[in-house]
């Protein structure tokens, strides 16, 4: 078995599958942040029913993703504790049809999404969501507030709370290789000032998800997988679609219409 402090670890895709249910990444991720923990640790931070835990924990074991580490003294009692078997996993496609690929990551993605749901609207219910404008509110508020009872508190920094805690932001685009790998480094960057963030004064608990993916329209667009030509950039003339030649058939019904239609007309006038 691998210990915590190896790297990133490639996995197959029913093992990737066991691990992005909802709530077994919940309990990846606890013990990713907080190291060897216990069930009773793992279900607080995740806020879950400790004894709902133990079935999702067998199951990553099974998977050889999640290992026992020893016990721990609790006084007079010991308590098991978990640890991941690698401090990362990532998913190893090679040699699976394109088709396992796209539905595991898009069911991975879907479960992630509704995880990052629950969260917000567990947060929203607790009236613990304060965006940029509800901060600039709530800061004017308590600052009228506080210098209408105490003019030496004018100018105050609001509490921590008050100010923004939820960041939202979506982007449709275009991105080049290049720009799609700097992404991707900006998004390792958030991990890192995650993970650096325990522990710290007025550090809280947060969750992040981001996705980048490429778009593909079904209608509307042409399927055009390129931007638009710029501002003052001429546009390449369109082809004109060659007129199809009349066959023999239609040669030889032509003249007979017109003169169907001469006829019928030399009728009327008579």
């Amino acid at each position: 078995m691998k210990n915590r402090e190896n790297g990133v670890e490639a996995i197959a895709p029913s093992a990737w599958s066991v691990l992005m249910s909802p709530i077994r990444n919940e309990v990846a991720e606890a013990l990713r942040i907080l190291g060897p923990s216990s069930v009773a640790e793992i279900a607080e931070i995740i806020d879950r029913p400790a004894d709902t835990l133990y079935r999702h924990l067998e199951i990553l074991q099974e998977a050889g993703l999640v290992q026992a580490a020893g016990f721990r003294k609790l006084g007079r009692n010991a308590e098991q504790v978990f640890e991941l078997t690698a401090r990362d996993f990532v998913a190893d496609f090679s040699g699976v049809s394109r088709s396992l690929e796209n539905r595991t990551l898009h069911r991975a993605i879907s479960n992630l999404l509704k995880a990052t749901d629950r969260t917000v609207r567990d947060a929203a219910a607790a009236q613990a969501l304060y965006g940029p404008l509800t901060a600039t509110v709530a800061t004017a508020a308590a600052t009228v507030g506080s210098v209408a009872s105490d003019p030496t508190r004018a100018g105050v920094a609001p509490p921590a709370f008050e100010r923004p805690n939820l960041s939202l932001t979506y982007e449709l685009g275009w991105l080049t290789p290049a720009g799609h790998q700097e992404v991707r480094a900006l998004l390792e960057r958030i991990k890192e000032i995650m993970a650096v963030g325990r522990g710290q004064p007025g550090s809280c608990l947060y969750m992040t998800l981001a996705v980048v993916s490429p778009v593909v329209r079904k209608r509307g667009a042409g399927g055009r997988d390129t931007p638009p030509a710029a501002a003052g950039e001429a546009a390449a003339p369109k082809a004109k679609k060659p007129r199809a030649k009349p066959t023999r058939d239609e040669e030889t019904r032509a003249p007979r219409s017109s003169s169907r239609k001469s006829r019928a007309t030399r009728i009327q006038k008579s």
